[in-house]
């Protein structure tokens, strides 16, 4: 967080992800929304005041915005329409980007007062993002000015190249010849 005393990530739960916080000076994981739905890809606003996250609480996966205060209010407000995920605020907050469910990145001017006020999502051009699910997370990048996206894109046709991962690789070099 904002003032170093929590870092946050979603784990999977018997009633599907949930996200959570890690407390710093307790060493405790601190449960932020827990429910029978799938919540994920939390994302602190840049001033560490607001949480957007994406939950399919709807029937289908949302983005949503509350303001971040322990414990957690049953306070939140719905920001993407008809389906989105990957939120991802601007540098400067006033802006909060997403991919709707038909691929389209889109941006939403968003200010935060005590009760945001959050304008129509505004469809930006479309992406084909290379994760499969809503679950995956950093798909695309904006610029600090705003003024250039970047993004993580499979090509037409392609079905990808596989990652090999080695553990311990340092090990093996030592004994090599």
């Amino acid at each position: 967080m904002g003032n170093g005393s929590y870092a946050h990530g979603g784990s999977l739960q018997r009633n599907g992800y949930d996200l959570h916080l890690f407390n710093f000076q307790t060493r405790e994981p601190v449960a932020l929304l827990a429910s029978p739905f799938n919540e994920l890809l939390g994302r602190f606003s840049p001033d560490g005041k607001w949480l957007s996250y994406v939950s399919d609480e709807s029937g289908e996966f949302e983005v949503y915005l509350r303001p971040f205060q322990l414990p957690f209010s049953g306070q939140r407000w719905l920001v993407s329409r008809r389906g989105g995920s990957h939120p991802l605020w601007s540098a400067d907050g006033k802006e909060l980007f997403y991919v709707a469910s038909n691929s389209e990145l889109m941006a939403v001017p968003i200010a935060t007062q005590d009760i945001p006020t959050i304008g129509e999502p505004i469809p930006l051009f479309t992406v084909r993002l290379p994760g499969v699910g809503v679950q995956y997370g950093r798909d695309f990048a904006v610029s600090r000015d705003g003024a250039r996206i970047l993004v993580n894109t499979r090509l037409p046709g392609s079905n990808g190249s596989p990652i090999t991962v080695v553990l311990n690789w340092s090990a093996a070099v030592r004994r090599m010849p």
